[in-house]
């Protein structure tokens, strides 16, 4: 196996406009190895935190795109609780 050695390629820093909700726009900062094959990424905690926060925030439109495509019957989230509980209970 080859060893790898990384060299740490560096951009500029990554920008938010958390004001008028963009998505960021990220300048590459990246690991590569002896033959300039990228091999990973380097992000500020920030940045990594944001990301992270905006992934959820995807997941949340996804599902929320599902349940409304799936042409169930919405009920109220009372509701939803007390028949859960009641399914656990039996």
């Amino acid at each position: 196996m080859d060893s790898i050695l990384p060299i740490i390629v560096t951009g500029d820093k990554t920008d938010w406009n958390e004001e008028e909700g963009d998505m960021p726009t990220i300048k590459e900062r990246y690991v590569v190895d002896k033959d300039g094959k990228r091999i990973g990424v380097i992000l500020d905690w920030e940045d990594y935190r944001k990301l992270l926060e905006e992934l959820e925030e995807l997941e949340s439109i996804r599902a929320y795109d599902a349940a409304k495509a799936s042409g169930d019957e919405a009920i109220p989230f009372e509701q939803a609780i007390s028949e859960i509980e009641a399914e656990r209970n039996r």
